[in-house]
Parts: structure tokens; C-alpha cells; sequence
């Protein structure tokens, strides 16, 4: 019988391969670590809309995206109002949109192809804005939270899912070159970095399955 073989030791290049991957998906490869990364996300996506606790009437803007779980969920959300959503992974955007054909088609969703650093809306018109397993891929200027600052209205809240450094420096795809990887002070370091006060930015521990550590930050813009 034909064993099985080992995946690579860290730091193969397969790894390299797969956290560039993870970053920004494409073609066949980036497809298919989307799916997977839609499962792996799902508990998260959920603690981070029940932080984010949109109301009706609410318009909120997700970054980063990927296949579409978190939007679809948002749009089950009764009365919520317009959800938007940016990716800069053309795989991806096609994957989100057809997962969410039916809100897009109705008006109530609209999706867009870009960077975190460059929103392509006005200031101050989303209520929240929502990120799950994205801020490793964020500049170190603090550029992008600055354009999710800038968008939010005036007591607007940003809320964001991260698992802990702790969990993920043992992954070989997490390589400086790839992720950015934070502790509790070093997430919400970032968001004072991009304009939100210490005092109005609240980061809370959570535990997944298999022993999985990960935040949840949860800020304010200033009113």
C-alpha cells in the first residue's frame, strides 16, 4: 500500500506559495483556499457580527471579503440597510458575487474590486465597517485604517476579527513576507495608528476550536 506523504517542512516553498495565496487569491489555487478559508472563517465572521450588532436601517462596509460568507450573513440581518464590499482579488469578487447575486440584483448590496487604502466612497456614510481575518495584510502606515476612519460616520464603530499571534506564528504559510502578525496591544496599536482613540477602542480575546486563540476588536470613531 502507497503511504502517504508528509506535507513540506516549514519554509518550503509551497508555504510561500500558500500565504501569498492567502493574501491575494488567484486563479485555480486561490479558488480553492477560498472555499477553505469560507469554512475556517465562519465562527469568526459570526463573533464579529454579533459585535458589530447592526441595526435596521444600518449601512455597513466589509473589507476584504473573500468568497462572500460575511456579506450573505450580514444580508440575512432583518431591515438592514445597504451593505457594500471591497476585495482587491478578482477571484474572489466573482465568487462574492455569486454567492450574493440575489441582494446585488435588488440594489441592496454593491461590491467592488480594489484596495483597503483607496475606498471608492464618500466620507462619513457607513454605520460599521467589518473585517475578518484581514488585518494582516494591511499597510504598516496605517493608511487603511485611516480610509475605514474616513468613511465611517462620526460614531460609527470598525470590527475586526484577528487570531492571536500566539496561535498563528506555529502556521508555516504565516511568513513576514505574507502576515503581519499581532498580539491584543499590537491590534488595537493599529487602529489608534489610523485615527481611533485608546479609550473608544475595546480588543477582546475569544477561543475557537483546537485551540485556537483570536481578538475581536471593536472601535469607535469620535462622535
Amino acid at each position: 500500500m502507497e503511504s502517504v506523504k508528509p506535507f513540506p517542512a516549514r519554509g518550503h516553498r509551497f508555504w510561500s506559495f500558500v500565504g501569498r495565496q492567502l493574501r491575494h487569491p488567484a486563479g485555480l489555487a486561490g479558488r480553492t483556499l477560498g472555499a477553505v478559508m469560507t469554512a475556517a472563517n465562519r465562527q469568526p465572521v459570526e463573533r464579529a457580527i454579533e459585535v458589530l450588532n447592526p441595526m435596521p436601517g444600518d449601512r455597513v462596509l466589509e473589507l476584504g471579503f473573500g468568497s462572500g460568507y460575511g456579506l450573505e450573513r450580514l444580508a440575512s440581518i432583518p431591515r438592514i440597510g445597504k451593505i457594500c464590499g471591497i476585495d482587491q482579488s478578482q477571484v474572489m469578487f466573482e465568487a462574492a458575487a455569486r454567492r450574493n447575486q440575489a441582494a446585488i440584483s435588488r440594489g441592496d448590496m454593491q461590491l467592488v474590486r480594489g484596495p483597503i487604502a483607496d475606498l471608492p466612497w464618500e466620507d462619513a456614510i457607513f454605520d460599521h465597517a467589518l473585517m475578518v481575518n484581514v488585518v494582516y495584510f494591511l499597510g504598516n502606515d496605517g493608511r487603511d485604517i485611516r480610509e475605514i476612519r474616513r468613511v465611517l460616520k462620526p460614531g460609527g464603530t470598525a470590527v475586526a476579527y484577528a487570531t492571536a499571534k500566539s496561535s498563528m506564528r506555529n502556521w508555516p504559510f504565516c511568513e513576514p513576507e505574507t502576515h503581519r502578525l499581532f498580539d491584543a496591544g499590537e491590534l488595537k496599536s493599529l487602529f489608534q495608528a489610523g485615527g481611533f482613540p485608546a479609550e473608544l477602542t475595546v480588543v477582546d480575546t475569544v477561543r475557537l476550536p483546537l485551540g485556537i486563540s483570536g481578538y475581536v476588536l471593536h472601535a469607535h470613531k469620535p462622535i
